[in-house]
């Protein structure tokens, strides 16, 4: 049996007003498309993305109906000040979302928009900003099996817990909803939940050069704080 598309119409009568959802069996990039069609609301659904694009512009491929992978819009006005704060608060609502639906803890947040199951990842998020607004593309891993996942340390939902894809849906974007709604509230929430603050790390930078040192906290940009600096950009590796 092949696995279920998603349910827009049951999706779209259960998430809050201001998200109007489309999906799309195939495309080049939820990201490019919303781009080019910008309206504050929108979310685009791909059951397939031929050239999704992760963190620095990595590939993130998922076969097809075997993730969640989706764009979103918002209105760059009302995060003008907190624009670095949105890939952050984001991921908090998707964990939050995925742990309702799973019925228990098992999501952790890792700086800066990384979602992890027992140290594996299971969800990236990426956020960009044009002279429209933001988009905001998240891809989490469901169906997978090991060999169908992007990276050798990562993991799929479905490992862990059974996945209904369209109420977890349904889940996150109403979450994301309440979450971003309140985001000056919701920024120690996520410094008490990010598993990378009080971590050594290894911090490697788009320049090239790599970094050792103490995570110690987030700013208020949604900068790690290091003992030494901070940075805005930057793939961390926890040590211990």
């Amino acid at each position: 049996m092949g696995i279920e598309a998603l349910k827009v119409e049951a999706i779209n009568l259960k998430v809050a007003q201001y998200w109007s959802v489309s999906v799309t069996e195939e495309t080049t990039s939820t990201q490019i498309d919303l781009a080019s069609n910008f309206e504050a609301g929108k979310v685009l659904v791909a059951e397939f993305q031929s050239s999704g694009r992760g963190r620095l512009d990595r590939k993130f491929e998922v076969p097809p109906r075997k993730g969640l992978t989706f764009s979103f819009t918002l209105d760059s006005s009302k995060y003008e000040h907190n624009f670095g704060w949105v890939p952050l608060i984001s991921g908090l609502a998707v964990a939050r979302a995925i742990n309702k639906h799973a019925g228990k803890e098992i999501v952790e947040l890792k700086w800066p928009n990384d979602l992890i199951i027992d140290g594996k990842k299971l969800a990236g998020i990426l956020s960009e900003k044009n002279e429209k607004g933001l988009i905001v593309g998240i891809g989490i891993n469901i169906y997978q099996s090991q060999d169908e996942l992007p990276i050798e340390n990562a993991i799929s939902l479905s490992m862990k817990t059974k996945v209904d894809r369209s109420e977890l849906l349904i889940m996150i974007l109403n979450e994301l909803g309440a979450t971003l709604n309140n985001i000056e509230a919701e920024k120690n929430n996520y410094r008490k939940r990010c598993l990378t603050i009080g971590k050594q790390v290894s911090a490697a930078l788009p320049t090239g050069e790599i970094i050792e040192d103490l995570a110690i906290g987030i700013s208020n940009e949604g900068a790690l704080l290091l003992n030494t600096r901070e940075i805005r950009v930057g793939d961390i590796v926890h040590l211990r």
